[in-house]
């Protein structure tokens, strides 16, 4: 979705509305080829060079092109990034900022996840044990699969929901993984 020239403010209830969910076609390689040649021409239009974008783009591929989660990528304004991040160069110089903005969206699917960890039985061994014994027998639902299909910011994930909605299977589950330690 392009939202050329779109402006957002304080009072403003929403800029546009997207579904949270998607059909499977939907992660098509093909709609992944499209995804990445719109940011790159985005990239491109914001003043990088086709090297650089690609290169950006390239560093993404597995943290958010290939992971789970929903995200929402956005070009910060270039008064916003030389207000809050100035840069002053001692040579005159011609010099293209171009800050790309990520947001990181909770989908229903990680809200079923997280209910169901907490509704689990906090397994004896950590969810590293069960994916590098592959085993199998370990049902999807089970601690360490709801765990791992959390995606990319799953201690994030469980541990909010731990100190939103406490229950003794979270609390296991974050003491048995070594994950209290994030809370300090």
């Amino acid at each position: 979705m392009n939202l050329d020239g779109a402006t957002a403010s304080r009072d403003q209830a929403a800029l546009f509305s997207v579904p949270a969910c998607f059909s499977r076609n939907e992660y098509s390689a093909a709609n992944l080829s499209q995804l990445r040649a719109k940011m790159r021409a985005a990239l491109q239009q914001e003043g990088l060079f086709l090297d650089e974008a690609e290169a950006l783009l390239n560093t993404w591929e597995l943290s958010y092109f290939k992971s789970a989660g929903l995200r929402l990528f956005f070009m910060v304004p270039r008064a916003w990034t030389d207000s809050h991040l100035p840069l002053d160069v001692s040579v005159p110089c011609e010099i293209k900022r171009v800050m790309v903005g990520r947001l990181e969206l909770v989908t229903p699917e990680q809200r079923i996840l997280l209910r169901e960890l907490a509704h689990a039985t906090a397994p004896a061994k950590s969810w590293a044990y069960y994916e590098a014994s592959g085993n199998r027998s370990v049902l999807r639902g089970a601690m360490p699969l709801a765990y791992r299909d959390l995606g990319r910011f799953r201690n994030a994930l469980l541990l909010d929901e731990s100190q939103a909605h406490p229950a003794p299977a979270l609390e296991a589950f974050i003491h048995v993984n070594r994950l209290d330690a994030s809370r300090r």
